[in-house]
């Protein structure tokens, strides 16, 4: 089974050849290895980096109870030491020894390990991701000295209320679906988890058709595949474990008042919306984009005009088969209220007034620029490439030319649809509790 958009495999050449003429970046190209690995690239002519993003899918949302905290765990096992580099710095610095970044990062659906380099150390680099992702030690002492401070990380994130706030929002909105589980662990998760554990939810996710590899750099596409082939083509093939794809289970709306914090309140209103395949994505890009930005109607509104929040946007994430809309207000607990009270009152105005021209316009236009902007360099671009691929999102072109064609109508239609109060879950922290429909200590 493959989870990635494949294609034949290229013929397979010998690396060496030089880079091209400094030109245009030209069109992603894919392939898919024998074992199921699948590759996706573009080549930027004359640059002189490499940039790659090796996608896995070992997200949050895959844990079991046995396994819970397993991915914030990879995020610090996998750069702990492999059989060739057997310590964290031995394995940095191969790396950036060499000038180059090396990272792993973890969400709710893919763990990510990527390493951008100077050109002439492709090959090392690919050399450094074959240890990571297919010979990582995971020493038991080492883990467990990693553990102290996981869980240490872990304890801050769940004492400082804007951070626990959003986290409670998510298993809120997620309540009973697989993508409720937190990428940043749990204090009972990373106490519990056990080292065997820990390397068999590794073991068991990376097989070919959970990986997905994205490179830019000024390298043809059959180098490329040639070098990925060379380091990932150990990678097994299967046994591929089912996917926990699913419905979001349709909630009343609810109030979760947080025992956090008393010189600040932090105000979270959020909504369940479709998966990133929907065709709605674009308009709810633009609908984001018209509440949240720095000039959008939140911060106008709120901040600016009434001088009542010292923060106020709004965000929204897309998973493959579902995802969450919220707008967020930082203020005094002394006007929670107030301001609870105008993010519903606004977030009702755009469902029943439809946009101007110029708000449109503006919107659609941070919405493209900011894209094009984040993919200037290549190691954003290759991240960026990962996981549209991972989660069947079209290429940056493809997307720009569908937020230009959004209007008024459409963002009115899915602020109707989606912005639904019956379904609104609030998250409320340094507020008396009395008002809440729950608190939460």
């Amino acid at each position: 089974m493959r989870l990635f958009a494949s294609c034949a495999l290229v013929a397979v050449v010998a690396a060496g050849s030089t880079p091209r003429a400094t030109g245009a970046a030209g069109p992603i190209t894919s392939a898919v290895l024998p074992n199921g690995v699948t590759i996706v690239a573009r080549e930027r002519p004359g640059s002189q980096v490499l940039a790659v993003d090796v996608a896995v899918r070992a997200g949050a949302r895959y844990e079991t109870a046995q396994t819970a905290s397993a991915t914030r765990f990879l995020e610090s096992a996998l750069l702990l030491g492999t059989d060739r580099w057997p310590t964290r710095d031995a394995l940095v610095r191969s790396i950036a020894g060499r000038g180059g970044d090396l990272s792993v990062s973890a969400g709710r659906e893919i763990v990510e390990v990527s390493a951008t380099v100077g050109l002439p150390d492709a090959e090392l680099a690919l050399e450094v991701l074959e240890e990571i992702l297919l010979r990582s030690r995971f020493d038991p002492d080492a883990i467990e000295r990693e553990r102290e401070v996981i869980l240490q990380q872990v304890q801050e994130r769940e004492d400082e209320p804007e951070d626990h706030a959003v986290d409670v929002l998510y298993q809120t909105v997620f309540a009973g679906h697989p993508l409720s589980s937190l990428p940043y662990g749990t204090s009972e998760g990373v106490e519990a988890l056990t080292v065997e554990h820990l390397e068999g939810y590794w073991r068991e996710r990376l097989v070919g058709p959970n990986v997905l590899v994205a490179v830019v750099s000024g390298l043809p596409h059959d180098e490329v595949v040639s070098l990925i082939e060379r380091a990932l083509g150990g990678v097994p093939a299967g046994p591929v474990p089912a996917l926990n794809y699913g419905e979001i289970p349709r909630a009343a709306a609810r109030t979760v008042e947080l025992g956090l914090g008393a010189d600040q309140s932090h105000i979270f209103v959020g909504m369940p919306v479709p998966g990133v395949t929907t065709e709605d994505r674009a308009p709810l890009r633009v609908l984001n984009a018209v509440l949240g930005r720095s000039s959008g109607r939140l911060f106008s509104e709120i901040r600016d005009r009434r001088g009542l929040a010292y923060s106020a946007y709004s965000s929204v994430s897309q998973f493959v088969d579902g995802g969450v809309f919220y707008v967020y207000a930082g203020t005094t607990p002394r006007t929670a209220d107030a301001v609870l009270d105008l993010l519903k009152v606004e977030l009702q105005r755009i469902r029943e007034q439809p946009i101007d021209a110029v708000e449109l316009q503006n919107a659609i236009g941070g919405e493209i620029g900011s894209r094009t902007i984040g993919v200037e360099t290549s190691a954003n671009e290759a991240l960026y490439m990962a996981r549209d691929t991972v989660f069947g999102v079209p290429p940056r072109e493809i997307q720009a030319a569908q937020i230009r064609a959004v209007t008024a109508a459409d963002v009115q239609r899915v602020a109707r649809r989606y912005l639904d109060p019956s379904r609104f879950s609030v998250v409320v922290t340094g507020r008396s509790a009395t008002r809440a429909d729950e608190a939460v200590p």
